[in-house]
This record gives structure tokens, sequence and C-alpha cells, in this order.
């Protein structure tokens, strides 16, 4: 039986009268916390962290830092799984390459734009009164004078489209920034062919110029998107999707032969976006979603009829699928709809961590999208049954706290629940890298067995004091706080959180689409907040999402993240490649020899020792997932190194 879920009306695609898709509704509350934009992009940090000796380009450029010069037709919706653009299409990397930012863009990525160089840092010195240049997204070379040998002239009726969206997931923007459009002529000239000024949320609006004058056919055409924005850091966003340019299209029709998967799909849990597996098999009905959710797009002028499948694999395993005819329904003409699909049954699996692959398909009955537009008919992500609980997808989109403290005492409590006693060993915090946090400042962490409701009083289970907000020792972004003493708790809620005696904002992470993306935007009641005067729910209706706040249950943890970060020493070895498929090769110093390589999981469980045999240890026995490596040598130097098995 086919189901399908519809919540909005067909979408309008001409430029003049439409928008593509649906506004989020900006409730504002009053609460002692608030959201606290980014001064940094921690994804783009934790990537380069991850991968040390990355090189943007690498493979695709020639020794002068070019590539190819490429032909018609040129299209782009930043659906590839990595942080910044296709060095093959663009000659800089400057914009953040995400499936986070976008509301209901027209396929699952976008390219964002913001005040962040390509390590995720300021261009320059923050200071808001300033404005000025932000990211550049410039194409490659585009030969405009011919398409598969045909010659090309102004009467091929050359369209260039895209998608834009102003602040989204993102944060605001003030009037005087703005979005730019150039393209690059035959004399050497950047012309200006369109710009937008800040505003408040848009949906994401279509685009759609003609090259109408002989300047651009030539054969080293370009483009270039820039934003012009106040110097704010992680702020002032604008996102941009499906760059579409090609002869012989229409004009003022957006309509391309494109059927998309919009968004990822939902967490396959009810409540979290992860959780131990031993606390989910104590009750899997109850603790496992009806279905997965996911959302698909029609980009042709015509109604389609949208087929939709799924696949689910553990350690390569198939462990449920759909077949296309399963989910079948009329897709109308620029319209999206939601496409239920049902979920394997996970109660006989075990392991730790459990990592279910997850791969969704969309198609058109009796036709398949032609290229250029297939990389966003499939989409893969991963439902991860780690040692902690999460309501996050692990993505920041801000950080929140307090703000203007009268009292200059505040807490904050996060509720989770357990399905069976456990011991609570550490919790994982979300910094998000924000330079206004005074590096000394003094906080706890704690936990709370519960906390007061009128007439009674907090049952306060464990006060951990910390000083500074931590970027060091991070897993995934994640700083982990491992307690000297474990708590043990009952079956049952439980609360973790902070408490602070001075007017500081923490800037905690905080996940904007996380947990309720497909359940409708509601405000979080899992976050409560206390200044001096009682426990409060949070009713603020800035705060839609999830906080970053992982609590660590299970077995003891012999080492945390900042442990392992002491240890490291600064060293020319290192392993790669990063990420590997299991095969690791070791560059070693000059006299040195490697013994053998202690491995620790991202959580610091120790997981073994591995030999080393002429430069290469083989890690093929892993799961996947994210593992510091420690290097025993001849000279008893160790080399600490984060890496990636696939």
């Amino acid at each position: 039986m086919t189901k399908i879920r519809s919540n909005y009306h067909a979408l309008i695609a001409v430029l003049a009268v439409g928008t593509l898709f649906l506004n989020v509704p900006n409730a504002s509350g009053q609460s002692g916390l608030v959201l606290k934009p980014l001064e940094y992009n921690p994804a783009i940090k934790t990537f380069l962290k991850a991968n040390p000796h990355y090189e943007w380009g690498a493979g695709t450029l020639d020794k002068w830092g070019q590539a190819d010069t490429l032909e018609l037709p040129f299209f782009e919706d930043f659906t590839a799984e990595s942080v910044y653009p296709d060095s093959s299409l663009f000659a800089d990397n400057q914009v953040f390459v995400n499936r986070n930012f976008g509301v209901k863009p027209p396929s699952f990525g976008v390219a964002t734009f913001d005040f962040l160089d390509p390590t995720g840092s300021p261009y320059r010195t923050l200071q808001k009164d300033l404005r000025g240049g932000g990211d550049t997204l410039t194409s490659q070379y585009i030969d405009l004078t011919q398409k598969a040998g045909q010659g090309l002239s102004p009467a091929d009726s050359l369209y260039f489209s895209f998608f834009y969206q102003a602040r989204g997931l993102g944060d605001y923007i003030k009037p005087l920034d703005s979005l730019i459009l150039e393209f690059f002529d035959r004399d050497g000239n950047w012309i200006r062919v369109w710009d937008r000024a800040g505003t408040g949320f848009t949906v994401f609006d279509p685009v759609m110029i003609r090259l109408d004058s002989a300047r651009y056919f030539h054969n080293a055409f370009r483009f270039r998107f820039r934003n012009w924005t106040h110097y704010w850091g992680n702020n002032n966003h604008w996102h941009i999707d499906h760059i579409y340019l090609d002869s012989k299209r229409k004009g003022g029709v957006l309509s391309t032969d494109d059927y998309t998967i919009q968004t990822p799909p939902s967490s396959m849990l009810r409540r979290y976006a992860s959780m131990p597996l031993d606390h989910f098999l104590v009750d899997p009905a109850a603790e496992q979603a009806d279905s997965s959710i996911v959302r698909i797009a029609n980009l042709n002028s015509s109604p389609i009829t949208a087929l939709a499948r799924n696949e689910y694999f553990v350690k390569g395993n198939l462990i449920g699928s759909t077949n296309l005819s399963d989910n079948s329904g009329v897709l109308g003409a620029f319209n999206n709809t939601e496409r239920i699909l049902p979920l394997p049954d996970l109660s006989g699996q075990f392991g730790f961590p459990l990592v279910v692959d997850r791969y969704y398909y969309v198609k058109e009955s009796g036709r398949t999208n032609p290229a250029p537009f297939t990389r966003n008919d499939a989409i893969h992500s991963t439902q991860v049954f780690d040692r902690y609980f999460a309501y996050d997808d692990g993505s920041a989109e801000t950080g929140f706290g307090f703000n203007d403290l009268a009292g200059k005492i505040g807490q904050v409590a996060v509720r989770f629940e357990l399905n069976k006693p456990d011991t609570l060993r550490g919790v994982g915090f979300y910094f998000t890298h924000n330079i206004s946090v005074v590096g000394d400042v003094r906080y706890d962490i704690q936990v709370w067995r519960s906390i007061a409701r009128p007439g009674s009083e907090d049952d306060l289970a464990y006060e951990l004091s910390v000083r500074g907000a931590y970027h060091t020792g991070e897993i995934n972004g994640y700083h982990y706080f491992i307690f000297p003493e474990p708590v043990i708790l009952d079956a049952g809620d439980f609360y973790v959180g902070w408490s602070q005696g001075e007017d500081f904002n923490l800037a905690v992470g905080f996940d904007k689409n996380g947990g309720n993306l497909f359940e409708g935007l509601s405000i979080n009641k899992d976050l409560y907040y206390n200044v001096g005067e009682g426990w409060n729910l949070n009713n603020s209706g800035d705060l839609i999402g999830a906080p970053m706040i992982r609590p660590l249950v299970g077995p003891e943890v012999p080492y945390t993240a900042s442990v392992l970060e002491q240890k490291a020493v600064a060293s020319k070895s290192f392993l790669y490649p990063n990420p590997s498929k299991g095969l690791v090769y070791i560059k070693e110093k000059a006299g040195i020899k490697t013994e053998a390589a202690l491995v620790y999981g991202s959580d610091g469980r120790f997981v073994g020792e591995f030999p080393v045999r002429s430069s290469v240890l083989d890690l093929g026995a892993l799961a996947s997932g994210t593992y510091m490596i420690g290097l025993r040598t001849d000279v008893t130097e160790r080399t600490w190194q984060w890496i990636v098995i696939e």
C-alpha cells in the first residue's frame, strides 16, 4: 500500500510570482536561555582535525591549480559528502557545503555563505560595525563557444538558474548585507547580473537569467557568487542550491528533468537521534520510530509517478529493504512530499557500536533521471547505536546559553531516560569555539536524579567543577568529561547539564534540525533552566531543536579524549590514507621503526594492540568508525593520531 504524506500546496516555480518551499515559523518566547551565533565553523574544524593532511583539489587540479575547461551542461547541487565544493567545478573552497543549514532545499545539499575562511575561522578580527566581502564561489572556466561540437550564440536560449535562501537554519541577515552574482565576459570583466539585499528568513527562491549578450559567449566564461556581510563570523547566512547552466531552455520556465531527494531521512528512533543498543533492546517497540520519512521533490513542469525505496545494512549484510513498487504515487509539478517507508527489525542485533547503513532511492516510473541530474536520486546516512544518548545529529547550527544573568546564577538541565539501571561514566559537551567565551570561566557539570517540583528539592547525583570551554580532546566535535567516580542510576528519568555563578554564555552547541524536523517544528520540552527562582520548562520559540549534550553510560571508560590528546607529541610520523578502508601506511621519522599500534575507540576504550609490518598497519578487522592510534616505536616515542575507518 502506498503511503504518501504531503502538507503543503503545489510549488510555483515562475520567478516573478513564486517561491519554492515553505516558511518556518519565527516564534519568540521569554526565557533565561538564548541562542548564540557561532564565531567559527565547528564542522570544518572537526573535519580538518581528523584529516590533518587534507589538500583541497588534490587529483583534480593541475600544477597551476586549474581544472580542465568545462563544457555544457553545468550542474551542481552540492550533494557530495564533503564540507567543500567540488574542485573540478569550482576554483575556490570558501563556502561551506552541508546538509544542515538549508530549510527544504531543492535537493539535500547546499552551499552556505558566511564570513569564515576555508579553515572555518573568521577572515579577520570580528567587528560588528564593519562590513566587507565574505565568501566567494567561483566556477572553473566554461566553454560557451560550443556544445557537443555545435556553435553557440545568444540565439540558443542559454539560461543560468539557481535557488537561494536567506538565513535558513543559520542566523539573521542585516539589510545592508547582500548576495551578488557576476558573470565573466570576454574582455576580462566581472559583470554584476543579479543581487539581493539582506532580509529575514526566506524560502528557497528560484532565479533564472538569460545570457543574451555575445560578450559571454567565449571559451573562458565563469560565474561567481559573493556575499557582502558584516564581520560577524558564522553569521548572516545565504544558501545556494541547484545551479544549472545550459542551452535550449525555455525562458521563464524553471523546469528541469529532475526529481530529487530533498532532505536526509528521519531518525530510526522515536525520541533520540542515537541511544545505546542495550537500552533500545529493553523495549524496541517503544523506542523505534513507526517509520522512516524522507522528503522528495519534483522540479519538472509535469506531474510524475514517483517511486521510493530503502535498504538497511549492518556490517555489509542486508537486514531490510523495500521495493520501488511498494511506495508509488503521483507527485505534482513543482511540488514535494514526504514518503513514509518501513524500518527493519533491529531486535536481534548486537555489538558495540552498532552502525546501520541506510540507503534511500527515488525514481520516476518508466524513466531514469537524465544526466546531469542523477546524483540527488539517492542518499546514504547512518544510524548509530553507541554508548551515549543524543537528541542531536552532530551538527551545530548555533550555540546556546545564558544572556544577561541578573543574579549571576544559572542552571541548565536536559532530561534523558534510562530503560534499565545503568552507570553514568561521563558526559559530552559540544563547545562551539566561540572566542568570546573567556578561557578561565568556572562552571559545574551536574547530574540530577530529579529536579525540584514545587514543594521538593533537587536530587543532585554528581557535580564536577570545570574551568574553561574545552576545544581540545574532542571526538567528532564533542569534549567528553569522564567522571573519576561512576554515577549509579536507576531506570527512569535523569538530568544532565551545568551550573554557573557568573554572567557568561557558555555557547554549548545547539542542533536546530535535531529530533523534530519531520514531526512539526516545536519547542524543545526536554530542556529546563533555573535562574535562581526555580526550574522552568523551556518556553522559548527560538529554542527549537536539540541541545548538544550527551551522557555516556555503560562499562568503564579507561581513557578520555583529553587524556589521549595530552599524550600526543609533535612528530613527522603520520598515518595515511585517512579515511582508510583498512590498510594504513605509516610515514615514519628518519631512524625510527614502528613496532605496534595501540588502538582506542572514539569513546576512549582500549580496542587492542595491532602489529606493524614493513610500515603497514592492517585495521581491516575494525568496524567503521573513528579511532585514536598510538604508534609504539623502537625508541619508545609514541605518536597519536585520529583515523577514520570506512
